[in-house]
């Protein structure tokens, strides 16, 4: 059952995975072509070490996803959680690749320099192209919710995380976050705060301000131990 669940997930974000494999190519062509002179050139492009090496990468990419799945959930990470997520997945491919590369016996001074640089590259890479594309896929998702229900959300500092995380339990949703409120909203700390994406505009009172001057259909409370906040 698990391994079903696995396997939708990353079919569902094939175009992740895809980009992912290609931008780790190109990291490694890139990191070859910056270390491709004198007595490096034997991981020059088109040799047979640089071959081995690609094939030994695509491996560990697949490899990867049976160990663990690094795109679960990943259009509901926020920057940070993603800045985590790939950092282990980028570890985990290396060490992949370290494996490979001492039983086949490529482990040389030579690809330790390459396979070095190729790594930092591929994590900013890898990085940058996550964040743009959940981007692009976010509006485009948010320009096709005109027709969806507009909720607000009012909890607590402690539940804010787990509550945004339930409502986005799917992908796409028949309803619009338009914005979170805390019950115990600290202008310093929470000032500016998103969760997931969404904006958290201020504590009860605002949130009845925001809703007298904007359409809003349902407020979903969470308000563990208050329930004397709302009157």
């Amino acid at each position: 059952m698990n391994n079903n669940k696995q396997e939708n997930s990353i079919f569902k974000h094939i175009d992740f995975v895809v980009a992912d494999i290609l931008i780790l190519q190109l990291a490694f062509f890139i990191a070859t072509k910056l270390y491709s002179k004198g007595a490096l050139s034997v991981v020059n492009y088109g040799t047979a070490a640089f071959r081995r090496e690609q094939l030994v990468l695509l491996a560990a990419v697949l490899l990867s996803l049976e160990i663990e799945n690094p795109y679960k959930n990943i259009l509901k990470r926020n920057k940070w959680q993603e800045m985590a997520k790939m950092f282990q997945h980028t570890l985990m491919l290396a060490m992949i690749n370290i494996v490979v590369l001492f039983v086949i016996h490529d482990i040389g001074i030579t690809f330790r320099i390459v396979t070095g640089n190729m790594w930092i590259i591929y994590f900013i890479a890898e990085l940058s192209f996550h964040l743009i594309w959940k981007k692009i896929i976010r509006n485009y998702v948010t320009g096709h919710k005109a027709a969806n229900r507009q909720i607000v959300i009012c909890t607590t500092r402690a539940e804010a995380e787990k509550t945004v995380f339930g409502l986005l339990s799917k992908d796409f949703l028949d309803y619009d976050i338009r914005a979170i409120f805390l019950s115990d909203y600290d202008k310093e700390s929470d000032c500016s705060r998103e969760i997931s994406g969404y904006e958290v505009l201020g504590n009860i009172e605002d949130m009845f301000d925001f809703a007298t001057h904007n359409w809003t259909d349902e407020v979903v409370l969470n308000l563990p131990n208050q329930v004397n906040t709302v009157k």
